[in-house]
């Protein structure tokens, strides 16, 4: 049989193979590659353009943020401040009210010392004085009576010898204040209640008692000595 030789083709140079090795991009490639070698330019611009464009939205959304924190830190800032000098006003005149309220007390409790002293000035012993002082006191208390301690005093024809210019001591004064003071405190003596709205009394002693007729459940009070 003839043989024949075959021809050897080479690859190098020839397009055919060429092709086959290194087929052609398609043709989106083809114009993606040929736009951006055409408008490489305009395309990094533009990309220069967004990128600064996000850094700019960056800094603005965080200068935001900021103004925004620093508007609420001041805004409650300035609520606290608001809230703190309201109180301290609410204290401030709390405290002025009680310092009013307490003159105002003082005050009261010492005209109405001033006032049962022109009573207990008349009697003439310290135990004397502490009873019909505790006489009146009860008296204020007792519905059958007025309520206050310059009504019960100035009752016509209950105090022998009271005078509304009597002259006053000032031992005559702390003796009533004394006693005021643990009245206005909601105390009593032992033994004392505002029953004792009757009293009785001598050149050297005075006592009051609960009842107005004197019988076997009467009971007496007298000023401890």
């Amino acid at each position: 049989m003839k043989s024949y030789p075959v021809p050897v083709v080479r690859s190098e140079g020839n397009p055919y193979f060429s092709r086959m090795n290194n087929p052609l991009p398609s043709t989106a490639k083809r114009w993606a590659v040929r736009f951006i070698r055409q408008h490489g330019i305009l395309i990094a611009a533009l990309l220069l353009i967004v990128a600064w464009s996000l850094g700019v939205s960056a800094v603005t959304a965080h200068r935001v943020k900021k103004d925004v924190t620093e508007q609420i830190s001041a805004q409650y800032a300035a609520e606290y401040e608001k809230k703190i000098n309201a109180f301290y006003d609410e204290q401030a005149e709390a405290a002025r009210a009680k310092d009013e309220a307490s003159r105002t007390a003082e005050a009261q409790m010492q005209r109405e010392a001033e006032a049962i002293a022109r009573v207990i000035g008349t009697m003439n012993t310290k135990r004397m004085k502490g009873t019909l002082c505790w006489n009146i006191l009860c008296r204020v208390d007792n519905p059958l009576y007025p309520g206050s301690v310059e009504e019960v005093i100035e009752q016509p024809s209950q105090w022998v010898f009271y005078r509304e210019n009597n002259p006053i001591s000032e031992d005559d004064v702390q003796l009533a204040l004394e006693q005021l003071r643990i009245w206005h405190d909601g105390r009593y003596p032992a033994g004392l209640s505002s029953a004792f709205v009757y009293g009785e009394w001598s050149e050297y002693d005075y006592v009051i008692r609960d009842t107005w007729d004197k019988h076997s459940r009467t009971n007496y009070w007298r000023f401890p000595e």
